[in-house]
């Protein structure tokens, strides 16, 4: 092993043992380069990387949380707000749903129901601003506000056509794990030509359990065929982030405009973090 000090090095051996189950079959091609130092059968850029400096990949190191860096064979990104410009739209839909019930909007609403379910989101606000309705109704209600948007409108962030053919050319197999409703994830995805290149797409319906815990990134990660520390899951979330972090995965936390209120908890949080999603390819 090569490091710049005999403490990270130290760390790393006696870490080792966590990482021999991993499959390590495409370490062997790494990318063209300077200043990348040997991590056991993969690489990492300590002098250029552009989410943390040398001085945090160490620290990052001894708390034993980027060993698998460039073991990393599979992706699991989240839709809305990741690969989807379609969180100011979710931010409206608070909103609107307050207005056609005559109640006003608390101003942490979207913060508070951000961390929920469809069903617990419906709960919530049946019970919170006793509406006349059941939470199915809700449920239907917001679907029926946003279809329009997934079938029609909603766009691709930057550079997410160009990540898929990268990761395609890499094969490196990748699907989507989303809160949203999967019929008009759906809809989207195969409107904007992404469909037919996932392995799998997946909602927290089908896990039953919120992006909060790490259920929906496990049965991800069975469609994967991989390991938990083979995956890295890519999220704008901070509660995803969390739970796939609880799960043990290498997690990549994604600016959105959305999210910089917590920017600072997603980078504390996340494995590493970036602001471009092409920023993702230097930890294959």
């Amino acid at each position: 092993f090569f490091f710049n000090d005999t403490a990270t090095t130290e760390i790393y051996t006696l870490s080792l043992h966590d990482a021999l189950p991993i499959y390590t079959g495409r370490a062997g091609r790494l990318p063209q380069g300077t200043g990348r130092q040997r991590l056991g059968n993969a690489e990492v850029d300590l002098h250029r990387h552009s989410t943390r400096q040398p001085a945090e990949i160490h620290k990052a190191l001894r708390n034993g949380n980027t060993m698998e860096h460039n073991t990393l064979q599979g992706v699991i990104f989240d839709l809305d707000g990741t690969l989807l410009d379609s969180t100011g739209m979710w931010r409206q839909v608070d909103g609107r749903l307050m207005a056609h019930y005559g109640k006003e909007v608390p101003p942490d609403l979207s913060e508070t129901v951000q961390r929920m379910s469809i069903e617990e989101f419906s709960q919530f606000f049946v019970e919170e601003f006793d509406l006349p309705v059941t939470p199915e109704q809700i449920a239907q209600q917001v679907a029926d506000m946003v279809a329009e948007e997934y079938r029609e409108k909603l766009q691709l962030k930057p550079h997410v056509p160009e990540i898929l053919d990268w990761l395609d050319q890499q094969d490196i197999p990748y699907g989507v794990a989303t809160a949203t409703y999967g019929e008009l994830a759906e809809a989207a995805l195969r409107r904007l030509h992404v469909w037919e290149r996932l392995r799998f797409l997946l909602t927290e319906q089908d896990a039953g359990a919120p992006k909060t815990q790490p259920r929906i990134f496990q049965l991800a990660a069975q469609e994967l065929h991989l390991g938990r520390r083979q995956i890295a899951v890519v999220e704008d979330s901070l509660h995803a982030l969390e739970g796939a972090k609880n799960g043990g995965f290498f997690t990549i936390g994604i600016a959105d405009p959305e999210n910089a209120p917590v920017w600072k908890e997603i980078c504390a949080t996340a494995t590493v973090h970036i602001h471009d999603i092409l920023e993702m390819k230097q930890f294959f």
